[in-house]
């Protein structure tokens, strides 16, 4: 088997295919060589190799003779010597480089094969203040990384020798003051260590590269990785590369750069850099960095092949590249190269011009974004003192951008809206429709109340019916909103769901109020509140059960709704109403209601003289509708799944107590994620699927939408494209989320691009009313 694979000087072994066993530093160091990049020379040793070592705690056999051959093949492209004290030594770096970044948890020892002969040489070669700098960082970093010393005791020492000699930057030591602080380092090394790092720098380069394995499997490493779900197995490379300095004089530099603006996604460099250090010194914070755009007056060659570095990167990429480099003597070398993270604004304004441009196609730039951070384009602070906040306006970009993705959807895309208001914002948003209007939402409000609550402890038919008939105006002002902001698209409206008891008043004063609204004794009334209250109202009186019930108060919200539906019809608009009966637990029911809302649709509709469409479907929330769908759809034109019900009911879990025991769960592997927020696949998803087919057996015209928090959730939007949903709902301020999420869902899927702006499975959403025909 092969260990090392070399790269520099054009050439290289493996390239971007290999980052399994190159790692994803190893692998772009040896793809900038293949594409003409100035890489430093140098070779990676395989992950294998790590993971031989790992296993056995010996590195396998053959990789010795193997790097020496490819340090050999080194000191030939560079021209200089490794342990020679004769010529200008040949110092490299020992790096990490995982196959899955895993930045600040590996390090990188920097100088490997600085010895007292090697420096001297090098002192000549460049110059001894420059030599003893590169020392005592090798010092430090051999010393932290391959012996274990603390930082820390290194940091004191700096601090102090720029105390003594009066200075603020470890730049501005003189010769004298460097010579002691490296004989203080290495002190320190023997104090912490018990040892003297290595004479023979053969020997380091050994122990440099163990120690790199070796920090795979840290604690500080496997932390990381439990954290990011990275598995154990995999082992890091380590990368040897020929040290370039850009801490050689006034004509050296290090920086790092983008290829685009991470913030706006402009299309120009952006970055840093320090002139005469080396780069850890700007992350460390030792002195401030210089915008990148200064490299022109100091060093205009690079800042110009910078720009050609710029547009080959991407060209080859066809992304945004973040890269460090470094300037030696006026000549540019590239070290790293990875795509870069970016701002969301930014990485929408990205993806949009990279396909205007041709880098890539509309397909690859709605996978670019993560359906999650859309909300941080929309949203902007409008008064940080007020700390509130409102969507704003989207950027040109990102209305392109969801474009792309509804040319490509079969999902559609609704929201969960209660209120004209909350309904307008969501077709400003790109809702199709209102996929679940929650009535009970509605009878809350001050103005309203106080009648709802005469309702439910009515004790004669005269006086339900007399609080009906004051809430009938109110819902039907309510529905007229809706509709009217609505206008053309479907909405379903569902009929009251609460339990009854949680309307009413529980403190003294409420009580009171409600005595004196209905003339009834407050003690027989606290009396009457107790008794309706449920141990357990999830399987209480809610939902279907309240209209069974009371089927009037099924009865006064449908009255309500047809009138609605007919008023604004009257205005030239188009009404697409969708009857939701919630909390089904069977086919009769269903068709209990079903009697109810067709016996009020034919009164209202032959006092009008006129009739429109309208849809009835279940809410399918408990695991038996799910189970006896084909005999539920019989009596229904939809299914509304609520899966967050559904997950409760079947998972026996509640949404209020989760959290404590949820971290435990999560921490231990039992659960994967919160099943409230990311749908349980392997329970309720065989529900929703079970739900979805046997439904359709019953009825094959069934139309199916999911509502609740799983309907803007990406990775479980790709479940509900798979099993065949028509449509999700999910909160208004989602929906560009959702449309995201569902295009991206069809493009990994395998869909061929469409023809069509609309799927058929979206033109099905967009006409509701061919689905029930009644007559008036």
């Amino acid at each position: 088997m092969r260990w090392v694979y070399s790269f520099g000087g054009g050439e290289a072994d493996g390239g971007r295919d290999d980052q399994a066993i190159l790692g994803s530093i190893g692998a772009q160091l040896g793809e900038m060589s293949r594409i003409g990049l100035n890489v430093p020379p140098g070779f990676t040793v395989t992950t294998e190799a790590c993971r031989v070592f790992l296993r056995t705690g010996e590195p396998p056999s053959g990789l010795w003779k193997e790097i020496q051959e490819a340090m050999r093949m080194l000191t030939v492209r560079t021209g200089r010597a490794f342990g020679d004290d004769r010529a200008e030594p040949l110092l490299v770096s020992v790096g990490r480089g995982s196959a899955v970044s895993m930045p600040g948890t590996m390090d990188t020892i920097l100088d490997v094969g600085s010895t007292e002969d090697s420096i001297r040489a090098l002192g000549r070669a460049a110059g001894e203040r420059f030599a003893l700098d590169c020392h005592r960082r090798f010092v430090q970093l051999y010393g932290q990384v391959v012996l274990g010393v603390g930082g820390a005791v290194f940091e004191r020492a700096l601090a102090e020798a720029r105390r003594s000699s009066r200075v603020a930057h470890d730049a501005e030591l003189d010769l004298s003051s460097l010579r002691t602080l490296v004989t203080r380092f290495r002190g320190c090394v023997r104090e912490a260590s018990g040892r003297d790092i290595p004479a023979d720098p053969w020997a380091q380069l050994r122990e440099a590269v163990l120690a790199v394995f070796g920090s795979w499997d840290t604690r500080r490493a496997r932390d990381d990785r439990r954290v990011r779900g990275i598995r154990t197995d995999l082992g890091t490379a380590v990368n040897v590369m020929a040290m370039v300095y850009g801490n050689r004089g006034d004509d050296s530099a290090s920086g790092v750069a983008f290829t685009r603006d991470p913030s706006s996604g402009e299309a120009r460099l952006f970055g840093e850099f320090l002139s005469n250090e080396q780069r850890e010194d700007g992350v460390a914070g030792v002195r401030d960095p210089k915008p990148i755009v200064e490299l022109q007056g100091r060093f205009g060659v690079a800042l110009g092949e910078l720009e050609q570095v710029r547009r080959l990167l991407e060209s080859h990429y066809r992304d945004m590249q973040d890269l460090d480099f470094i300037v030696e003597r006026g000549e540019l070398y590239i070290l790293q190269t990875r795509a870069g993270e970016r701002s969301a604004r930014a990485a929408v304004k990205i993806a949009v011009d990279m396909a205007d441009e041709g880098l890539i196609d509309r397909r690859t730039a709605l996978l670019r974004i993560d359906p999650e951070r859309i909300e941080e384009v929309l949203h902007s602070s409008v008064d940080p003192s007020a700390g509130v906040e409102e969507l704003a306006a989207s950027p040109p970009e990102l209305g392109r951008l969801l474009g792309w993705a509804d040319d490509v959807r079969t999902l559609a895309v609704r929201a969960n809206a209660d209120g004209p208001a909350e309904a307008a914002r969501a077709r400003e948003l790109g809702a199709e429709g209102i996929g679940l209007c929650r009535t009970e939402h509605m009878l809350v409000g001050e103005d309203r109340l106080g009648v709802v609550r005469e309702l439910i402890v009515a004790r004669s038919d005269r006086d339900r019916a007399r609080a009906l008939e004051l809430l009938s105006p109110m819902q039907r002002a309510d529905f007229e909103g809706i509709f009217r902001a609505m206008a053309g698209l479907p909405v379903a409206i569902r009929m009251l769901d609460s339990p009854l008891h949680e309307l009413l008043p529980t403190d003294r004063d409420g009580i009171r109020e409600l005595a004196e609204r209905t003339g009834r004794d407050p003690l027989e009334l606290t009396t009457a509140i107790l008794r309706m209250r449920e141990s357990n109202p999830m399987p209480g009186r809610r939902g279907a059960r309240v209209g069974i019930c009371f089927p009037e108060v099924t009865a006064m919200q449908a009255r309500a709704l047809f009138q609605a539906a007919l008023a604004v019809t009257a205005e030239g608009l188009v009404v697409h109403p969708e009857i939701v009966i919630p909390f089904v637990r069977s086919a009769q029911e269903l068709e209990t209601q079903r009697r109810v809302v067709e016996r009020v649709a034919r009164d209202v509709f032959e006092q009008a003289g006129r009739g429109i469409p309208y849809a009835l479907g279940a809410m399918i929330e408990v695991p038996r509708a799910a189970l006896t769908a084909r005999q539920i759809a019989r009596h229904a034109d939809f299914f509304s799944i609520g899966t967050d019900d559904l997950t409760r009911t079947t998972l026996g879990l509640s949404r209020d107590d989760l959290g404590t025991f949820l971290p435990l769960y999560l921490e231990q592997g039992i659960l994967k994620d919160d099943p409230f927020r990311s749908l349980d696949v392997q329970g309720v998803g065989r529900l929703v699927s079970m739900a979805t087919v046997e439904g359709r057996k019953g009825n094959p015209r069934l139309l199916v939408g999911v509502c609740g928090e799983h309907g803007g959730d990406p990775v479980s939007m790709a479940f509900f494209h798979d099993a065949g949903v028509d449509h999700v709902s999910c909160a208004p301020f989602r929906v560009p989320t959702a449309r995201l999420a569902a295009a991206q869902s069809a493009i990994r899927s395998g869909l061929p691009p469409s023809p069509v702006a609309v799927s058929p499975r979206r033109e099905r959403q967009g006409a509701p009313a061919a689905r029930v025909a009644v007559r008036a």
